[in-house]
């Protein structure tokens, strides 16, 4: 089902591996991908690969599943214990509960908000050719419509949604 989820976001390359890139996802999926990662994801992380458990995360809000998303967060806290690697939403938390814990400044990747200065050093990054960014898919699911009910019985789609039979597409997508 993310699988299906991500091809349907206008994923375009196979879906074998265990993490997703955003540069392979169409612009909006990509900027709400990126949010997730950002808030989801290990504090040390990068920004430009979903892991599995992100990509569960998004297939769940995009299509409206009940989901624990609680229990993937213990589960990748207890993972990285020995590696002192949690969400940065932790680190925040911790930061706002108790501010004078003592931390290694070096250890710790702050989160800025947008401005000036970090608009123009997007622009510095390397650029995409027009022709390779994916194209833009309609929004679907919880984006398209917040009123949105999961289709039932394992399936990825309503059997009357807007999108057209989809089954061998997939099958090549997923190499």
């Amino acid at each position: 089902m993310v699988k299906r989820c991500f091809y349907r976001m206008g994923y375009t390359c196979y879906v074998k591996e265990a993490n997703f890139s955003n540069a392979n996802l169409s612009r909006p999926y990509k900027f709400f991908v990126h949010s997730i990662i950002h808030t989801m994801g290990h504090r040390k992380g990068g920004y430009d690969v979903a892991a599995d458990y992100i990509m569960c995360m998004v297939a769940a809000l995009v299509l409206n599943l009940p989901s624990n998303f609680l229990e993937l967060i213990f589960e990748q806290m207890k993972a990285n214990i020995t590696q002192e690697m949690y969400p940065r939403f932790i680190q925040m938390l911790l930061d706002d509960q108790i501010p004078n814990l003592a931390k290694i400044e070096s250890d710790e990747l702050p989160l800025e908000h947008t401005s000036n200065l970090t608009l123009n050093r997007l622009q510095q990054y390397k650029k995409q050719s027009e022709s390779s960014i994916p194209k833009v898919t309609r929004l679907f699911g919880c984006l398209k419509d917040p009123n949105y009910i999961a289709p039932f019985e394992g399936k990825w789609s309503h059997d009357d949604s807007e999108s057209e039979n989809e089954d061998t597409k997939f099958r090549r997508f997923c190499g």
